[in-house]
């Protein structure tokens, strides 16, 4: 990893490092409560215990039985769209305050639940969090995509997990999102149009989030991916529903999700990812550029990749060190840490750092060019001697 201005410096430093949608449809069964507790095997229903202001008498007769199945890729905040539409719960924003904090989207496993209308959102998140309880439950698999990957490598993670899913699958549902065409991915509405994108430009990079998930072995290609998608919405929505304001200037969620795809890749330790955030935002303030070696390793088509000298004189339009603001999107998946760190950057005038000499992966930072100079000359001096073999 490199810091910014490094192109001043003639040898290269190392580097660490629902737009076309198909709609959902509610799978959910309102059956007579005698019916459904002989059929599953399971108590009658409570009375009481709803938590929130009851519809008008006119539109509710009596509490009616529903079983509801939570299909694998569904975020919490599709099964509180639906619980609304179905009368089990009366406030969406309630059931996802509630949800947050019980940490329902940690514990939601997919099947059949038997809830009933008018139950509240209180007691269907625990109802949920408890696991199924009715019917014969889809086998699931476990698998994982970790942070700072590729799309291409998020795409060969998830083949290589998954049994009845090929990497072929997986790259036609990525084509027909890229066209527009039959079997394409929802994307947010906040998401930029892919269809309009040049050729160099891959705006579906950093859509799939990174994160453990246990999907139906037999989901398709599509139903994986729109997870990792819905995933992605959620965690944005955890910082906000529109705009946010950085130190002043607004961004989009797709410049912070991009903001924070450099801070990814440009960083492990946890303890500087809001230092690194207030250099990339203090640059783009002041008007700079941010020559961050990681965007060249983008371009190259591999995050590893020590960028060159003719890397950085390249017309990509990746290329932070010739064109100014933001790269066109995210270079990578992005975790947590380093969304809530480009949403929060650390207050500071340094503008530049590079590879601490100790060679452990943190950086030394410096607020003036001639400071940061020095410091790359440090680190140059310590990686000759071998201190980073």
């Amino acid at each position: 990893m490199s810091g910014p201005d490094l192109a001043a410096i003639p040898e290269p430093v190392a580097s660490l490092g629902g737009r076309s949608a198909r709609a959902r449809r509610t799978r959910a069964l309102v059956a007579l409560g005698t019916l459904v507790a002989v059929a599953a095997g399971v108590a009658l229903w409570p009375t009481g215990g709803a938590d929130e202001p009851s519809a008008p008498p006119t539109e509710v007769t009596a509490p009616a039985p529903v079983v509801y199945e939570v299909r694998a890729g569904q975020t919490v905040r599709s099964v509180g769209n639906e619980l609304a539409e179905l009368g089990v719960i009366d406030s969406t924003l309630r059931f996802l305050r509630v949800a947050e904090a019980e940490g329902l989207a940690t514990v939601l496993r997919p099947g059949s639940f038997v809830l009933r209308t008018g139950l509240g959102s209180e007691e269907t998140v625990a109802l949920l969090a408890a696991g199924p309880d009715v019917g014969v439950q889809r086998e699931t698999v476990r698998v994982q995509v970790i942070e700072g990957l590729l799309l291409t490598d998020t795409l060969a993670a998830l083949a290589e997990q998954l049994d009845g899913v090929g990497r072929a699958e997986l790259d036609a549902v990525i084509a027909a999102t890229r066209t527009g065409a039959d079997g394409a991915l929802t994307l947010p509405d906040w998401w930029p149009d892919v269809t309009a994108a040049p050729d160099d430009v891959d705006l579906l990079e950093g859509l799939l989030w990174p994160e453990t998930y246990d999907v139906f072995a037999d989901a398709d290609a599509r139903e994986v991916l729109q997870r990792l998608v819905d995933q992605t919405v959620t965690e944005m929505a955890r910082i906000a529903d529109g705009d946010v304001d950085v130190l002043g200037t607004p961004r989009t969620r797709h410049e912070l999700l991009t903001i924070a795809s450099l801070i990814e890749r440009e960083t492990n330790v946890d303890a500087e990812r809001a230092l690194v955030s207030g250099v990339i935002h203090g640059r783009l303030a002041d008007g700079m550029r941010l020559d961050i070696d990681a965007t060249l390793s983008y371009a190259k088509g591999d995050l590893t990749a020590i960028p060159l000298d003719v890397d950085r004189r390249s017309d990509s339009p990746y290329n932070t060190y010739r064109i100014p603001g933001l790269p066109p999107g995210p270079i990578s998946g992005v975790g947590r840490a380093s969304l809530a760190a480009a949403a929060a950057p650390e207050v500071t005038d340094a503008r530049f750092y590079v590879l601490a000499p100790a060679c452990d992966g943190s950086h030394v930072f410096a607020v003036t060019f001639a400071e940061h100079t020095r410091n790359v000359a440090a680190f140059r001096a310590a990686r000759d001697a071998g201190a980073c073999a």
